[in-house]
């Protein structure tokens, strides 16, 4: 499942070879016609979500859309914003962090954006389940934690 608001993923991507797997490209509703008819002869399924006021997938809806396919478990890997998307909405109960033995100091790129955190009060809570070592690396599981109550918690998530 790729999440591509404005229908950008060319057919000739590998994620879009649907020889290797079959593959369904979410869409927002201003997606170029164009670029959503050469996805679907390409044989990529396209399906269109309505996109949030603040931009982005309403990934509630993505993931109706996907339990309506029997869906029951995603795996979502992307960028720091998808992941601030997640987080926000309350839509993660489990976090894989793998954490790199190399130090990149301000060259780093960020984990997590759009995460509307204001006080640590305000953070998603997570409990470390299991920490993994990976040759110098190291994999750390959490699985989500209760909100405390009166946490504010976004309704409507987006990506």
């Amino acid at each position: 499942v790729v999440l591509d608001a404005r229908a950008a993923t060319p057919p000739s991507a590998a994620v879009a070879d649907v020889t290797q797997a079959p593959t369904l490209v979410v869409v927002g509703p201003e997606a170029d016609a164009e670029r959503v008819a050469a996805l679907r002869a390409a044989g990529v399924e396209v399906e269109v979500v309505a996109a949030r006021r603040a931009g982005g997938a309403d990934l509630r809806a993505v993931l109706a859309r996907l339990w309506d396919r029997q869906v029951r478990e995603v795996l979502v890997e992307g960028g720091a914003t998808i992941a601030g998307s997640v987080l926000a909405a309350g839509l993660a109960d489990r976090l894989e962090v793998h954490v790199a033995a190399t130090v990149l100091g301000d060259a780093g790129v960020a984990g997590v954006s759009g995460l509307p955190v204001a006080t640590l009060a305000d953070a998603p809570r997570f409990s470390l389940q299991e920490a993994r070592p990976v040759d110098d690396d190291v994999v750390l599981t959490y699985t989500a934690s209760p909100q405390p109550a009166g946490q504010p918690q976004d309704t409507q998530g987006s990506a």
